[in-house]
C-alpha cells in the first residue's frame, strides 16, 4: 500500500493518515506479548531522548499556522514591499504550507502589481494556485488579467467565466464585460447558466457593445433555445431591434416572444410598445386595457398603459389609471413614478401650476438633477425666477461637477431676469418701494405675490 500526501498539517489529513496506517499494522505476536519484559538498555533509553528532543524542536517551525502566515504574506503585499522581499518570504511560507492556495494567490498579487513585466510570474503562480484549489475566484480573476497583458485575448476572458462561476460575480460587470473587441471573445466569457445570460444580456447592452449585441444575442439564442429563458432573450432583440428603429424585425421577435411565453405580462407589455412604434397607438392602448382583468392592481401594467395613454392625449384616462394604483404603490421609486406620470398628463393639457406641483412631489420622493431642472424650468415658465435659481442650484449639487458649467449660467440668468423684474416693480411703486421690495422678498412674500395671480403672470 503507498500513502502520499503533502497536507499533513491538516487535521483531516493526519487523521486519515493514521486510520490506514492502523489498518495495515500487524500486532504484536502472542508468544512476544507474553514474554517477560525487563528494564529498557542504555542505549535505547538514549535514543528515546534525543527522538523526544527532535521532536521538541520541531514543534519551533510548526508554530507557523495558515492564519499567520497568510496575515504575514498579506500585509508585505499590501505595504507594497519590494517584489524581491515578498517573493523570498512568500516562498518560505510555500515551502512550510504547501497546500495553501491563498499564499500563491499573495505572491502572484505581488508579480502582478509590478507591471506587464512580471506578468508571467503572476500567470505561474496562479496556474499553481488553481492547481491547488479549481474554484478560487481570486486566481482565476489573477489569471485572466495576466493572459489580458500577455495578449491571450480569449483565454483571458474564459478565465474571467471561471472567475464568475467561482463566485466572484463583480467582477463580471465592473471589469469584464467591458472588454471584449470579437464575437468569439464575448462567446468565451459568457456564463453557461440561462438565468446569469439573461443577466449577461441586459449588461452587455449598459457597456455599449451594440455592434456585437445583436450577433451575440443570435448566438445565445441558438444556444440557449431549449430553455424558458430564451423568451427574455428574443424579447431583448425586440428592445433593440425598437431602439435601431427596425421595426419589422422587432415585431417578429416580439412575435416569437408571445408564442413562447404568451401567459406572461412583458409579452403583452412589448407588444403594446411594438404597436405604438407602428404608429397604431389606439391598438396598443386596447391591448394593455384588455389585461387589466387578468392583472388586477398590477402597477407596472398602470403605469405602461397611463404613459401610453398620456402619449396619445389621454390625460384624464391616464390619471384615472394611476389612481387605480394609488393604494398598491409600496415604495418611494414607484411613487415617484406615478408622480411623473401624473405632471406629464397635466403638462400636455397645459395646466403648469397643478404640473409643477406634482414635479415637486416626485423630486420629494426621488431627488434627482435631472427632476430639479423640469422643477426649474415650470418655474421659470411661470416667471417664478428666483423659485427657478433655487431648484437649478438644488440640481447642481446632485450633478457630476463636469456638467455643472450650462447649469450655473442658467442660474446667473435667472437672477438677472429676477433682478430685473425687481426693478421694474421698484419703478412701478414710485421709486419708494425698493427698500420694501428688499424686505418683501427677505421674508419671502415677493414670490407669493408672484404666484397668487395663476399660472400667468
Amino acid at each position: 500500500m503507498q500513502l502520499f500526501d503533502f497536507s499533513l498539517e491538516l487535521p483531516a489529513s493526519a487523521v486519515a493518515v493514521w486510520v490506514a496506517l492502523a489498518s495495515v499494522a500487524r500486532p504484536e505476536d502472542r508468544q512476544r506479548a507474553e514474554a517477560a519484559r525487563g528494564h529498557a538498555p542504555p542505549r535505547v533509553l538514549a535514543a528515546g531522548v534525543a527522538l523526544t528532543a527532535v521532536a521538541l524542536a520541531a514543534l519551533v517551525p510548526g508554530w507557523s499556522t495558515l492564519e499567520t502566515a497568510e496575515a504575514e504574506l498579506g500585509a508585505l503585499v499590501a505595504a507594497r514591499a519590494p517584489l524581491t522581499e515578498v517573493r523570498a518570504r512568500g516562498l518560505a511560507l510555500i515551502d512550510r504550507h504547501p497546500a495553501d492556495h491563498a499564499l500563491q494567490d499573495l505572491v502572484g498579487m505581488a508579480h502582478a502589481n509590478a507591471g506587464r513585466a512580471e506578468a508571467a510570474e503572476a500567470l505561474a503562480f496562479a496556474n499553481r494556485a488553481l492547481f491547488l484549489n479549481p474554484v478560487d475566484a481570486w486566481a482565476h480573476r489573477m489569471a485572466a488579467q495576466a493572459l489580458l497583458t500577455l495578449g491571450h485575448r480569449t483565454q483571458a476572458f474564459l478565465e474571467y467565466r471561471l472567475a464568475f462561476e467561482a463566485g466572484d460575480q463583480a467582477l463580471m460587470w465592473s471589469e469584464a464585460i467591458e472588454r471584449p473587441r470579437t464575437l468569439a471573445e464575448l462567446q468565451a466569457l459568457t456564463p453557461d447558466t440561462a438565468r446569469h445570460v439573461v443577466v449577461f444580456a441586459s449588461q452587455l447592452q449598459r457597456a455599449g457593445h451594440q455592434e456585437l449585441l445583436l450577433p451575440w444575442l443570435a448566438w445565445a439564442r441558438e444556444r440557449f433555445d431549449a430553455v424558458p429563458e430564451s423568451a427574455q432573450l428574443w424579447e431583448r432583440e425586440a428592445r433593440v431591434r425598437l431602439q435601431r428603429r427596425e421595426l419589422a424585425e422587432a415585431e417578429a421577435a416580439s412575435a416569437e416572444v408571445a408564442r413562447r411565453a404568451p401567459d406572461a405580462l412583458s409579452s403583452h407589455l412589448l407588444r403594446a410598445d411594438v404597436l405604438q412604434a407602428l404608429g397604431r397607438g389606439n391598438e396598443a392602448v386596447e391591448v394593455l386595457e384588455a389585461l387589466r382583468p387578468r392583472f388586477p392592481g398590477n402597477v407596472e401594467l398602470a403605469f405602461a398603459l397611463a404613459r401610453l395613454q398620456v402619449d396619445m392625449g389621454l390625460t384624464r384616462r391616464a390619471r384615472e389609471s394611476l389612481q387605480q394604483v394609488n393604494p398598491l404603490v409600496s415604495n418611494y421609486s414607484q411613487r415617484a413614478q406615478l408622480y411623473i406620470l401624473e405632471a406629464s398628463s397635466y403638462e400636455r393639457e397645459g395646466l403648469r401650476t397643478r404640473a409643477l406641483e406634482s414635479w415637486k412631489s416626485a423630486v420629494r420622493m426621488q431627488p434627482s438633477w435631472s427632476l430639479w431642472f423640469k422643477v426649474a424650468r415650470l418655474h421659470e415658465s411661470l416667471h417664478q425666477f428666483d423659485a427657478a435659481a433655487r431648484a437649478v442650484r438644488e440640481g447642481l449639487l446632485l450633478q457630476p461637477e463636469a456638467q455643472r458649467g450650462e447649469g450655473e449660467a442658467w442660474v446667473a440668468r435667472l437672477e438677472a431676469a429676477e433682478r430685473q423684474r425687481v426693478e421694474e416693480r421698484s419703478r412701478e411703486r414710485g421709486g419708494s418701494g425698493g427698500a420694501d421690495s428688499v424686505l418683501l422678498r427677505a421674508m419671502g412674500a415677493d414670490e407669493e405675490m408672484g404666484t397668487a395671480g395663476g399660472e400667468e403672470p
